[in-house]
């Protein structure tokens, strides 16, 4: 006597089985920390983070400040909770970009971009150090 084995059942029943595993128990909600925003009325793009040695993150990237159609570096610096300690932008009269942020030994910051607002003339490297604080050293 020959068995007859019905392909569609074990199909469907393989894919309830996904299924079941894949969406029991878990939410965007049960693991999502912190759910914050930053940024004003124009383009706030963010375009990189670091983790600080406190916990905390450090960002950079570049704002369009009062509609004026020039970005600027864009920095902020938040405690492991998301909350904001640092919101800062250095810019001159035309695009300038932050595209990284490293943290010093001495809790510090430097950060990388570019410019077209200083310089020889077209885009420049833009670096920038900041101590502790966010003042520019």
């Amino acid at each position: 006597m020959r068995k007859v084995i019905n392909f569609q059942l074990i199909f469907i029943f393989m894919l309830l089985m996904l299924i079941s595993f894949c969406c029991v128990g878990y939410t965007a909600e049960e693991t999502l920390t912190w759910d914050k925003t930053f940024g004003g009325s124009d383009r706030d793009v963010a375009l990189y983070i670091i983790q600080t040695e406190d916990g905390g993150y450090a960002i950079s990237g570049y704002t369009i400040f009062k509609n004026i159609g020039e970005a600027d570096f864009y920095i902020i610096i938040l405690d492991e909770k998301g909350n904001k300690l640092l919101n800062k932008t250095f810019f001159g009269s035309n695009w300038d970009c932050a595209y990284s942020i490293i943290q010093t030994k001495d809790e510090g910051y430097v950060i990388f971009g570019y410019t077209w607002s200083k310089g020889a003339g077209e885009a420049d490297a833009w670096i920038i150090k900041l101590d502790e604080k966010g003042n520019l050293k």
